[in-house]
């Protein structure tokens, strides 16, 4: 099935009365096109589809299946037994079948809640998803942790890779970039350390790793320009890297590189380029 047609029946008043796959993409290649079509697509229409892939407060077509296992394991005089027993979802689950059906508690407590993070913090999305999936998996459904996935993908997609550099960055002042570039750094468990606005001395960032085996000290340079960056920023930046004996430099830029300057590094392993769009 075409990816056209698969969302035209997702989307339709006769799809309550068809059985198909309504939870995650049906096949890596519809996920693909969409995927590849997505800066295309309206966010509204974005945020329909993730609805479907989003696990809603309800119950799974597994739950009874999962609720005879937890209760038999439960009932043993093990470790086993008292690590199901403090588990919250067995609680829920348990209280769910108990009730049969008629309580207001649900096995599952939705996740629909994270589109309320889009479009301003994607990745606190698709962190909380990662934590949903990590605390859920033995129990989710094989489709439903494919969808969950999936809707990371479809996030990752819209709201983080199809945002055009420019527009990305052109709201901040130089000094908020160098700050942005810091957070990125501190992010990868790099102890970090901005310089003054000024006399730098060719670096606007220190960064240190420190972790035995790992142990590493990288000048930073950033550069929020809207021309590309030329060869003399690059040799400046090995010369304080060889003054300081840094492992490496790194030149940042919410623009793009010559041709010299990307052959310049191409010649020199201890220096890197980090252009707008990377």
């Amino acid at each position: 099935m075409p990816l056209g047609d698969w969302l035209s029946l997702l989307f339709s008043p006769e799809s309550k009365n068809l059985l198909f796959v309504d939870y995650m993409f049906p096949s890596d290649t519809i996920c693909d096109a969409y995927l590849e079509s997505i800066s295309t697509r309206s966010e509204e229409d974005v945020k329909r589809l993730l609805r479907k892939f989003l696990i809603p407060s309800c119950t799974l077509g597994t739950d009874k299946l999962t609720a005879s296992q937890l209760v038999r394991y439960a009932g043993e005089d093990s470790d086993i037994s008292s690590k199901v027993k403090s588990w919250e979802f067995f609680r829920r689950l348990a209280i769910y079948m108990l009730s049969k059906g008629e309580g207001a508690v649900q096995p599952w407590e939705g996740i629909t809640w994270i589109l309320d993070l889009l479009p301003g913090q994607p990745r606190y999305a698709i962190n909380t998803l990662y934590a949903y999936i990590q605390a859920h998996a033995q129990f989710l459904p094989d489709g439903r942790l494919s969808g969950l996935s999936d809707a990371i993908a479809v996030i990752r997609a819209k709201y983080i890779l199809s945002v055009p550099s420019e527009d990305a960055f052109s709201k901040f002042s130089p000094r908020e970039f160098e700050h942005i570039v810091e957070a990125l750094y501190h992010s990868m468990d790099y102890q970090t350390e901005l310089t003054k606005e000024s006399h730098d001395g060719g670096r606007d960032i220190v960064v240190e790793q420190t972790e035995l085996g790992k142990r590493e000290r990288a000048l930073i340079e950033c550069k929020h320009w809207s021309r590309p960056v030329g060869v003399d920023r690059i040799r400046s930046l090995l010369g304080a890297v060889m003054d300081e004996k840094a492992s490496r430099g790194v030149i940042v830029t919410s623009s793009r590189f010559t041709k010299p300057a990307e052959k310049f590094t191409h010649e020199n392993k201890s220096l890197e380029l980090i252009d707008g769009n990377q």
